[in-house]
């Protein structure tokens, strides 16, 4: 199964939280610090919005975003880490956490320089 993460490769904390997933889980991911423009083109261009809110996840065909995308990326995780996954894919506890996820969204580039992640991987 194909399974694509798409998050802001300037962004440190969503270059650190990509490359932790990619290095810890067995199941193929194909991790991209932009959206392609094949992948624009199999899903349409309402994806680049999308993209917009941070990280999507792309499995089967479905596109999932914010903290549902958050959620498939910890699925693919071993235990204990996969248990925080149920509580991020449930839909109902998803509208709880999404206005979470968008003030961090919003402030990822302070956030990543508060916790010493370059963005770009480049340190200054």
């Amino acid at each position: 199964m194909k399974r694509i993460l798409i998050y802001d490769g300037d962004c440190g904390i969503c270059s650190y939280l990509a490359a932790y997933v990619t290095k810890r889980t067995k199941s193929p991911l194909h991790a991209l610090p932009e959206i392609t423009s094949e992948i624009e083109k199999d899903y349409g261009e309402e994806l680049s919005a999308m993209a917009k809110s941070g990280v999507l996840f792309i499995e089967a065909g479905s596109v999932f975003y914010k903290t549902q995308a958050v959620g498939k990326c910890l699925l693919l995780l071993p235990y204990p880490i996969k248990l925080l996954a149920y509580l991020f894919t449930n839909k109902m506890l998803a509208y709880l956490f999404n206005p979470i996820y968008d003030l961090i969204a919003r402030n990822r580039h302070k956030i990543s320089r508060l916790f010493g992640l370059a963005s770009c991987k480049i340190k200054s």
